[in-house]
């Protein structure tokens, strides 16, 4: 909590001294409000900037005789500036919760290989998330209505009969090619329609900050007017999607432990608002050599390199 400034009584006095701690104060602030709006970036530079401390001076790196010369770093950088690193069995908001290769195999299917953001974590309340690389074949065009919930992974819309059930959707019309995906296997009766993009609550009111330069939902709906801001006219800026993951209080936390379903990390932004449609490599893939070592070595597995 800031400390409450109190005017000074005596003509004269104090008011050099008051200047200069208020710039302090100030400055601090501003401290403050960078740190917390690039912790996550710092501490990936600091993770990376440990390992390759730690792995100099190696002379020959054992997978690279090999052959396979995965990345033995855990959390690298990408020539275009993206990162990954795994963060534990603890989750935090803004972190990806990404499907082990073995998972999901015989039900749940539509979580294979799924790389899900936490949009909110609260160990007394739980998580919720939504699957980025799950592309339907819908646009928002063919969105009236809530979509209910598929099967395995496979996209349908309700039945005819049941449209006047469900609640129409405002789309602007700009946003109506955009690509409908599917966000998880939890609907809700009152938002199943949920949007990730890059504009905080001064351009689109309501939006809830997920992490810094990625935001959620808000009055997307409005937009499309004249007063409506030119930056946030852009539809490749936005995803889409129904419905949602959910886990309850600890639900998330036993099953990272278990270390037998999912993988917990941190990445950079970027990647959590990239369009996965006809990508040169999968975004799951992707994710994981990233974050180099034992996660590189098990996506090249999965894709039969190694």
């Amino acid at each position: 909590m800031a400390a409450r400034l109190v005017p000074c009584r005596v003509p004269g006095l104090c008011s050099r001294p008051r200047i200069a701690r208020r710039s302090r104060e100030n400055q601090t602030s501003s401290r403050c409000r960078a740190s917390e709006e690039d912790w996550r970036s710092f501490r990936a530079n600091l993770i990376q900037s440990e390992l390759m401390t730690t792995e100099e001076g190696a002379v020959v790196d054992e997978k690279e005789a090999s052959g396979s010369n995965p990345s033995a770093s855990t959390g690298a950088t990408s020539e275009q500036g993206l990162w990954a690193h795994p963060i534990g069995s603890r989750p935090e908001k803004g972190c990806l919760i990404i499907a082990r290769p073995d998972a999901f195999l015989e039900s749940q299917r539509y979580f294979a290989e799924a790389v899900i953001l936490l949009i909110e974590y609260s160990p007394f309340s739980g998580a919720v998330g939504l699957i980025l690389n799950r592309p339907t074949q819908f646009t928002l065009q063919s969105l009236g209505f809530d979509i209910t919930s598929p099967e395995d992974g496979s996209s349908s819309v309700p039945k005819p009969e049941d449209r006047e059930k469900e609640s129409p959707v405002n789309i602007p019309s700009f946003l109506m090619e955009n690509r409908l995906y599917f966000g998880g296997d939890v609907k809700s009766a009152a938002s199943t329609l949920m949007c990730l993009h890059p504009f905080d609550e001064t351009i689109i009111p309501g939006a809830q900050k997920v992490v810094e330069g990625v935001y959620s939902n808000g009055k997307w709906f409005e937009l499309g007017g004249e007063d409506s801001p030119a930056v946030a006219l852009d539809a490749r800026q936005y995803k889409f999607f129904a419905q949602y993951a959910g886990w309850s209080p600890g639900q998330l936390e036993r099953e990272l432990e278990t270390s037998q379903v999912w993988i917990a990390a941190a990445c950079s932004p970027e990647i959590l608002l990239k369009q996965v449609i006809q990508l040169p490599k999968p975004l799951w893939r992707e994710v994981l050599e990233l974050m180099g070592g034992e996660y590189e070595v098990m996506s090249r597995k999965q894709y039969g390199e190694l």
